[in-house]
């Protein structure tokens, strides 16, 4: 097996998961549909010449983003705030004041509609996602959306900005999609573009167990990012933290690649410790929740991928979780993929008698604490990382 970024044989095993959900956002509307969800091995390995990290066994024929596929965050007060930091970010560049914009694996459209708010009138904007559900046009035409992927698409006859937020991590063959996406671009030398993904190292530093599932087939490490963009052909023009240091965001050119980055060297050894480090922490983590529920009943906060992920790994059995909270209506009154946990609406918590709550990203803490204090509840919160 060849690592899919350097073509190096040999990489080394991080850890197994024999049986995870595929989807972490599917609709389950009872809990046997839920518990039969489609099913995947993550077998995460790391290449030792370029450090990639990714789920060697990852088979992209079992994913199915549908209708039943919903991962809206837009009901999170605190992940708006994100997205309009990035917008206030993105409208100082002078691109986004008078050019064409492009969003490739744009969702819904809900970031490029709330970016396209704030824009000059005379500035049009395109996204692509196969799957996509909505009109094909938004703001008086000013935005149109489709289905087919940015290389089959019709494009315009300029672009100035191309955004790609959280897709790179779902690409089986990254930096051939990245070459591909390259020649794509090169009617537009001028073209600049902006990445965001998770960070590998944030998961490393808080020994973030439930940040790796199915859909996301890549880890990336900022150096092995940098490197893999560069030999794509295209140049970092700069790379920082962002959310909480959780996700990594690059800003890159089509100009002549720094093909002068160093080498990987060694594996480091935050990744390489990882493998030592699963089993102790979900033991750990067993009888954390374990303690927990001997206090009374127990939740966990957040219906999407780490809800999904840590409720699988440590509660399959429904033994020690009562239910899940979730701020998106559509998933309230469902069932979480895999386990068949309930998911609740947060005024729920108080018929439930829940006395403790798992949160599952500290991004939310806040946001979270302030919708307890107006429900007038005052469960204990407990935060992992």
């Amino acid at each position: 097996m060849n690592c899919p970024l350097c073509k190096q044989d040999n990489p080394r095993p991080l850890f197994e998961r024999e049986q995870v959900p595929v989807h972490q956002h599917l609709l389950y509307p009872t809990p046997a549909l839920a518990r039969k969800t489609p099913w995947g091995k993550l077998a995460v390995v790391v290449c030792p010449h370029c450090h990639f990290v990714y789920n060697s066994e990852f088979d992209l024929s079992l994913m199915n983003y549908g209708q039943a596929y919903d991962n809206n965050q837009t009901y999170s007060p605190a992940f708006m705030a994100h997205l309009d930091e990035r917008i206030d970010y993105l409208l100082q560049k002078p691109e986004f004041k008078r050019g064409n914009l492009l969003e490739v694996g744009c969702g819904n459209g809900d970031f490029l509609l709330r970016l396209m708010q704030r824009t000059p009138p005379e500035i049009q904007a395109w996204g692509f996602d196969p799957s996509y559900q909505g009109p094909e046009t938004h703001l008086q035409g000013r935005v149109g959306f489709s289905r087919e992927t940015l290389e089959k698409a019709r494009l315009p006859e300029q672009a100035d900005a191309v955004i790609c937020r959280h897709v790179i991590e779902h690409i089986a063959q990254p930096a051939a999609w990245l070459q591909l996406l390259r020649h794509t671009l090169l009617p537009f030398p001028k073209v600049k573009l902006y990445f965001e993904t998770p960070a590998l190292e944030w998961i490393l530093a808080g020994q973030v167990f439930w940040d790796f599932f199915y859909e996301h087939c890549n880890y990336f490490l900022e150096s092995t990012l940098s490197r893999l963009f560069e030999r794509a052909g295209f140049r970092v023009e700069s790379a920082q933290r962002i959310f909480g240091d959780q996700y990594h965001w690059f800003e890159l050119s089509l100009a002549e690649p720094n093909l002068t980055l160093p080498e990987a060297g060694p594996i480091p050894t935050e990744v390489w410790a990882y493998q030592t480090q699963e089993p102790v922490l979900l033991a750990a983590w067993r009888q954390r929740l374990t303690q927990l529920r001997q206090a009374g009943p127990l939740a966990i906060w957040g219906a999407g991928a780490k809800g999904v992920t840590l409720a699988g790994l440590l509660d399959p059995n429904q033994e020690l979780v009562d239910c899940i909270i979730d701020l998106n209506p559509h998933k309230q009154g469902g069932y979480l993929p895999g386990t068949g946990h309930p998911i609740i609406a947060p005024a729920q918590l108080a018929e439930r008698g829940i006395v403790s709550c798992l949160l599952m990203n500290p991004q939310y803490e806040h946001e979270i604490r302030d919708l307890l204090s107006e429900l007038k509840l005052s469960p204990h919160l407990e935060l992992p990382v």
